[in-house]
C-alpha cells in the first residue's frame, strides 16, 4: 500500500493509484473566512476515509490545511472535483475550484 498525495500545484492532473494505496489531497484554506473545500464531484472507485483540518498559523482566519483522504477500492478510472465556496452563499460564491482525473490499477 502506497501514498499518492495531490497538492494544489497538481490540479487538472492525472493521478495513479493502485487498488489499496491512500490518496491524500491537501489543499491550503482558511476557515474563518467562511470559506472551504468541498466535495464536487465525488470519486466512484475511491471511498472517503477522512476530511480534516489542520491548522498552520495564528494569522487572521486561522490558515491551514484541508486534507481530504481517500481509499482507492476498485481499479478504473474518475474524476475528482473540489470546490473552495461558502455553502450558504451557492455557487456564486466559489472561489477556487481543484480538479484531478485518478487512474486506479
Amino acid at each position: 500500500m502506497a501514498t499518492v498525495v495531490a497538492t494544489s500545484k497538481d490540479n487538472g492532473a492525472t493521478l495513479h493509484a493502485h487498488v489499496g494505496d491512500e490518496v491524500l489531497v491537501r489543499l491550503p484554506e482558511t476557515p474563518g473566512t467562511g470559506f472551504r473545500w468541498h466535495i464536487d464531484i465525488s470519486p466512484v472507485n475511491l471511498a472517503l476515509r477522512q476530511d480534516g483540518f489542520d491548522p498552520s498559523g495564528s494569522g487572521v482566519g486561522g490558515q491551514g490545511t484541508r486534507t481530504f483522504e481517500f481509499h482507492a477500492q476498485t481499479a478504473g478510472s474518475t474524476m475528482l472535483g473540489l470546490k473552495r465556496w461558502r455553502e450558504w452563499e451557492g455557487d456564486a460564491s466559489v472561489a477556487e475550484r481543484f480538479d484531478a482525473a485518478i487512474h486506479v490499477d
